[in-house]
């Protein structure tokens, strides 16, 4: 619901859920005030936001990934990350022969190949994920990489992969 108090001022209400998250099965409303830029909190009832830029707000700004720290977390596997508020992104550079060794983890995970081959293994079906072809592995199941040439692919994470913040 949006209010609208004047030329530069305006009042959002929002529901703030158990977990944080806006949406339904809320435990607290929100009321955020617009002033010059800047989300403050109005009124309150059991939720507290503090003020939050416009950027923060919203639900990503635009991110240089060229920009970004390169992490080598395993051999071969040379990567960019960031996060937005409930998924973390990884643009990985590659080489071939190098993998991932069999995991698993709470979050959904997806593997775009930008270019090159990768065979994602996921609950014991291995497939050839190349530009085009999605690999998709719900949460909590089991599954592997290995590179079968060089390559680029974005590795996104549904919740936050919270050992990926730095």
């Amino acid at each position: 619901m949006m209010t609208v108090l004047g030329r530069y001022h305006r009042t959002i209400s929002f529901h703030l859920s158990s977990r944080g998250t806006f949406g339904k099965g809320s435990f607290g409303d929100i009321s955020i005030l617009l002033v010059d830029g800047l989300y403050r909190t109005h009124e309150c009832s059991r939720a507290m936001v503090v003020c939050v830029s416009r950027a923060e707000f919203f639900l990503m700004p635009f991110v240089d990934t060229t920009s970004l720290r390169v992490v080598e977390r395993l051999p071969g596997w040379h990567g960019r990350y960031f996060h937005s508020s409930s998924m973390t992104f990884a643009h990985y550079d590659f080489v071939r022969g190098s993998s991932i060794h069999e995991h698993f983890h709470p979050q959904e995970e997806v593997y775009e190949v930008i270019e090159g081959e990768l065979e994602v293994t996921i609950d014991g079906v291995a497939q050839i994920a190349r530009p085009g072809l999605v690999a998709i592995v719900p949460p909590g199941v089991a599954h592997s990489v290995k590179a079968l040439t060089d390559g680029r692919a974005i590795i996104i994470d549904h919740p936050v992969r919270p050992e990926f913040k730095s």
